[in-house]
């Protein structure tokens, strides 16, 4: 099988009926408008990339997802993987060229090479006094506006699937992602969720990029974005709060990436984390074998809202 590797989860791609009520659960969020048409929504957060959130319009759905390749080479040889589109131009904000493949459960996955870097988006630093260590200027106040979380990027996205070892193999295969944590239950072969992360050799990146569980059907469970911090999340919580919108879990910590997370849903029901301070490996970190009972625990904070086991 045609392996070409990917550097850089890029955006997420979904459908929804009303983009005017999307746009506002996507700032209320605190993902940036880039661009809005009769047809899609693309949002960005403070990181240099045109886009990272699109909501095209119709009936609600999780559409799948865009990677970042190395070079028009690497898109080239993405080309010729089997049911692959030819190289073409992603005709949206950013530019750049893109190959369109479909994985295993029928989600769009987009390669694109070429793609616009933005200026990023001036956030201010909130320095922090803590036992630790005094940041903050003596005799300075803090007091931040209420407001959003600030949406730093896109860090993963979540699949439920009836076949996780299929689902598994395709991107290790096809995308080059390397697994970071396989859970099991009973028996260590019985694989029912796996944690991914891109393949940067010697570089450290996020402990997932992709995750994908075991489920009845295939959909969405959620999709990550980074925040500032854990303020950021708190002052994030009570805006949506206040502003009427659906919880679903959190504030905890996550054990298998570390992150301190908190989840919200769509007007369609899909899962939207905060989330801040992951863990971050390379080459170096074995792929780890965890039983179920232990792995999907929050280090602290409530069940998960799905049951895996």
């Amino acid at each position: 099988m045609q392996t070409v590797p990917v550097t850089q989860l890029a955006f997420v791609r979904l459908r929804a009926p009303d983009l005017d009520v999307s746009r506002g659960f996507a700032e209320a969020f605190g993902l940036v408008t880039t661009e809005q048409t009769p047809s899609a929504l693309y949002s960005r957060g403070t990181d240099a990339a045109p886009r990272c959130h699109i909501v095209e319009a119709g009936e609600p759905a999780f559409l799948g997802a865009g990677f970042l390749v190395e070079s028009l080479e690497a898109l080239r040889d993405a080309a010729s993987i089997d049911g692959a589109s030819p190289v073409e131009a992603t005709g949206e904000p950013g530019g750049g060229q893109r190959v369109r493949l479909t994985d295993p459960d029928g989600f769009a996955i987009d390669l694109l090479f070429g793609v616009e870097i933005l200026p990023a988006v001036p956030v201010a630093h909130h320095p922090i006094n803590s036992a630790f260590a005094r940041q903050r200027a003596d005799g300075e106040f803090y007091r931040r506006p209420a407001g959003p979380s600030q949406v730093k990027r896109l860090g993963h996205y979540v699949t439920s699937t009836p076949n996780v070892k299929r689902t598994r193999a395709w991107y290790r295969e096809t995308l080059g992602l390397i697994g970071t944590d396989d859970v099991y239950a009973g028996q260590e072969d019985n694989i029912i969720a796996t944690f991914n992360r891109l393949a940067r050799g010697k570089d450290y990146v996020d402990h997932h990029v992709f995750m994908t569980h075991q489920g009845p059907l295939v959909g969405l469970n959620h999709l990550g974005f980074e925040v500032q911090d854990y303020d950021d999340i708190f002052f994030g919580h009570y805006h949506m709060k206040e502003a009427g919108l659906t919880h679903r879990w959190g504030i905890g910590r996550h054990k298998l990436g570390s992150q301190v997370y908190n989840q919200w849903t769509d007007p369609w029901g899909r899962g939207y984390e905060h989330w801040t301070d992951t863990d971050v490996v390379n080459e170096d970190q074995p792929l780890t074998l965890v039983a179920a009972a232990d792995a999907l625990k929050s280090q602290w904070g409530d069940p998960p809202p799905v049951k895996l086991d």
